[in-house]
């Protein structure tokens, strides 16, 4: 959860639950042989947390929201991509046993230049580290959401390919997801009369067993795995949100 959108309430959002899942599925494979893992924009480590019993290395969780470096539930929280330590090349098994990933889970919205924040990122991590990215996806659904969120943009998928290949990242899939959400904020966004008060996901009223909560979750989930299947046949159908799995390719 972004830090801005954090309450003393300790219900999570199906779209956080469900984004949680789906992404943790798609990282499977590469998490059974990860060596290190970063985080990059953490929020409240909610994500993170989730890795602690499954990443066998460091797990570091950056975020500008952090008052202070320091150490976690044996997560290294740190303020700034640039306290992150650089990973030595002859660390990690770069062969294909053991790698390292990090996640920028809709953080390149929030920064001016993705391109230079990247760059920043790359420059810490060996060759091969597979990265996980998400973005808000299409730049006319931008509202008052985004906004509050202190967002500066939204991507469509050839915006956001456009900035992997600057830093050299070779994608190796990428899909939009929850189309379901799309149609729903595109019809909002049609509607709205005005602006109404942003509360964020932090306001949710049902906890995470609640029937309300899993029904949502469900839905979530089942478009999540529509939109990647269709990928995989070349079907790119329009979602809220954006996801590029890529890797660091040799200089």
């Amino acid at each position: 959860m972004d830090l801005v959108e954090k309450t003393s309430n300790a219900n999570r959002h199906p779209w956080e639950l469900s984004r949680a899942e789906s992404i943790l599925s798609v990282m499977a494979k590469d998490i059974s042989h990860s060596a290190k893992f970063v985080d990059i924009g953490a929020g409240d480590r909610f994500f993170t947390q989730k890795l602690g019993s499954i990443v066998k290395g460091d797990i570091y969780a950056v975020d500008s929201g952090y008052n202070e470096n320091s150490m976690i539930d044996g997560i290294h929280c740190l303020t700034s991509v640039s306290d992150l330590p650089k990973i030595d090349e002859n660390s990690v098994d770069i062969m294909g046993r053991e790698r390292s990933i990090v996640t920028i889970l809709d953080v390149l919205e929030h920064t001016e230049d993705a391109v230079q924040f990247l760059q920043e990122i790359i420059s810490k991590v060996p060759q091969n580290t597979t990265f996980f990215i998400t973005v808000p996806a299409f730049q006319f659904l931008f509202s008052a959401h985004d906004t509050f969120l202190k967002h500066f943009r939204r991507y469509n998928k050839t915006a956001l390919l456009k900035v992997l290949k600057e830093n050299n990242l070779k994608v190796k899939k990428y899909h939009y997801f929850y189309c379901s959400l799309f149609f729903a904020r595109l019809f909002s966004r049609i509607i709205a009369n005005k602006p109404k008060e942003q509360e964020g996901i932090g306001g949710w009223k049902f906890g995470e067993k609640h029937f309300i909560t899993l029904l949502i979750k469900l839905i979530l989930n089942l478009d999540f795995k529509c939109c990647a299947f269709l990928a995989n046949l070349k079907i790119f159908i329009p979602g809220l949100s954006l996801l590029a799995v890529c890797e660091r390719e040799s200089n």
